[in-house]
């Protein structure tokens, strides 16, 4: 990526990302039930502008435009027809605005406060496996939108500085595989029907009680629900609408301690 001072406060970046995979599986096979490798290109160019109009405001804006270029699946043994070559684009906006409400001093015990927040969306193609047992040959990507807004401050100098911050993401057009009572639900086997979130508090401390000795951790409270699938208002079996999602622990933590001593 490249950085370009447009003026003495504001900075454009521009970049250029690019993912090259080969996905294999022992169980996904052609109509001679012998595996094959399903390549994908990801193109993903990006720009953003970091904009600072006074000494409090950061306010910040970009853009990454995704370019997902898929190979073609051949048909199986099974339900899975030929699959075509596909190609998903998508510009994902994001942004962060962030002001400094109170400037503390170098040796001030109540330091500086600021207020930030930002929000953004991303998308999540079909990976191989998805698209190895469906017979949906329009499976979108699965969409995402996050938010955040939280308070940072320092005291003792910058010696210590604490964060609060609330988060909500919102999980759209998740892939689920499709039977039983939702059958009619579509005529693929498998859609973009499943929808989740998740909204919580992180807390974080950055402390350095002595030149050789810095202290940092960080605590989630995270709070996660499965929502009903598009048309009707059931969860996918065996989830129930309002359950917690797997994986996400309601309570994470970690910390680090480091001391130095010269060399040591």
């Amino acid at each position: 990526h490249v950085e370009i001072a447009l003026a003495p406060t504001d900075i454009l970046v521009a970049g250029f990302e690019y993912n090259r995979e080969d996905y294999e599986d022992t169980y996904i096979t052609d109509t001679n039930n012998t595996p094959f490798v399903l390549n994908r290109t990801s193109l993903a160019p990006f720009a953003e502008n970091r904009w600072n109009p006074s000494q409090r405001w950061t306010i910040i804006a970009g853009v990454r435009f995704d370019d997902i270029i898929t190979g073609s699946l051949p048909a199986d043994v099974g339900v899975r027809p030929l699959l075509p070559a596909s190609n998903i684009a998508q510009a994902n906006p994001r942004g962060a605005v962030s002001y400094l409400l109170r400037q503390g001093g170098s040796q001030a015990t109540w330091g500086a406060t600021q207020l930030h927040a930002s929000g953004g969306s991303g998308i999540r193609p079909p990976d191989g496996f998805e698209l190895g047992f469906t017979d949906n040959p329009h499976l979108e990507p699965e969409r995402s939108i996050t938010s955040d807004a939280g308070i940072e401050q320092r005291w003792f100098g910058d010696k210590l500085v604490g964060n609060a911050t609330y988060f909500y993401n919102s999980f759209r057009d998740q892939i689920v595989t499709l039977g039983g009572i939702f059958t009619n639900l579509s005529t693929f086997t498998s859609a973009n029907l499943n929808n989740s979130r998740a909204q919580g508090v992180e807390l974080s401390f950055h402390a350095q009680p002595l030149r050789s000795l810095e202290i940092s951790g960080q605590y989630t409270w995270m709070g996660t629900e499965i929502l009903a699938l598009d048309g009707t208002l059931q969860a996918e079996s065996p989830y129930q609408v309002g359950q917690p999602l797997i994986r996400r622990p309601r309570n994470a933590g970690s910390y680090e301690i480091n001391w130095h001593r010269g060399r040591f």
